[in-house]
């Protein structure tokens, strides 16, 4: 799979900086190295629940973030656009 890249538009660079034709996005490679196997479990568990979306590990994120950030409520959705719908189901 190819990843997304921008393409440069600065055509004068400060000093000491070097020309970079692409840079990739959203490449996460490095930072979950450290946390591969454990996510690799969570995963593991969620398929053998069969609960892909919502379900028991759904709910739990709800109930611990919300007492993290202090929010009396929190709705999980798919995306941020998702939380733009009036009428979500």
């Amino acid at each position: 799979m190819r990843q997304r890249t921008s393409r440069s538009t600065c055509s004068t660079l400060p000093e000491g900086m070097t020309r970079v034709t692409w840079v990739p996005m959203n490449d996460l490679s490095r930072a979950l190295t450290a946390e591969q196997s454990d996510l690799a479990g969570v995963f593991a568990d969620v398929l053998r629940s069969g609960w892909l979306v919502q379900g028991p590990r759904h709910d739990a994120f709800e109930t611990e973030f919300s007492a993290y950030i202090g929010a009396g409520h929190v709705v999980g959705v798919a995306s941020g656009t998702r939380t733009l719908c009036r009428d979500a189901d």
